[in-house]
């Protein structure tokens, strides 16, 4: 069971990163510099700003599902509520976050299966100690669960209007016509 969970784990991770990566897209285009033609151009990674920006919606509709789904089918629950609430920070370009609600998550189930182990062999008011410990851990799970979820809206839309900002970037571009790379000089104001 442990190894099917690690496996359920591994494929929702890398759909959902898989969705945030960037493919590779052809342009048509003025390619100055080169030939002065209209041609046609392969993007190798950075593409326009108004492709980067990511929905708040489906953020929000990915941590949710995520989280839902498998908690609804019992054996997957725990799984659910770890990784499901981290995945619309995934798509909405905020990985580190998502990772931070991984872990905080991850401990608080952790404390709930010292506490239950721990008192496992308990009678009467023996048991009071484990069972505060483990009710903590569901709270820290469960809590951190529902305000990832409940943010997940407000980062993206902080992802989004740090993308906006001015500055400049370079981007390298293939011309597939040609078989030459170029570099595009971009400025944002």
């Amino acid at each position: 069971m442990t190894k099917q969970i690690g496996l359920f784990l591994f494929i929702l991770v890398a759909a959902c990163s898989s969705m945030a990566q960037k493919s590779q897209s052809v342009f048509f285009g003025q390619a100055s510099g080169i030939t002065g033609q209209n041609t046609a151009y392969v993007d190798t990674g950075l593409t326009s700003e108004v492709s980067k920006l990511k929905s708040e919606n489906k953020a929000f509709n990915l941590s949710l599902w995520s989280t839902l789904i498998p908690t609804i089918t019992i054996v997957a629950s725990p799984l659910g509520l770890i990784a499901g609430p981290s995945m619309g920070y995934f798509y909405g370009g905020a990985p580190g976050r998502g990772w931070l609600g991984i872990g905080i998550r991850t401990a608080g189930v952790g404390g709930m299966i010292v506490s239950f182990a721990a008192s496992w062999d308990c009678s009467g008011s023996e048991c009071g100690t484990g069972l505060a410990f483990f009710t903590l851990g569901a709270a820290i799970t469960v809590g951190s669960a529902i305000y990832d979820i409940a943010t997940v809206k407000s980062i993206v839309r902080k992802h989004n209007q740090s993308l906006r900002k001015t500055g400049w970037m370079i981007t390298p571009k293939f011309l597939a016509k040609h078989k030459a790379g170029i570099l595009e000089l971009r400025l944002r104001f």
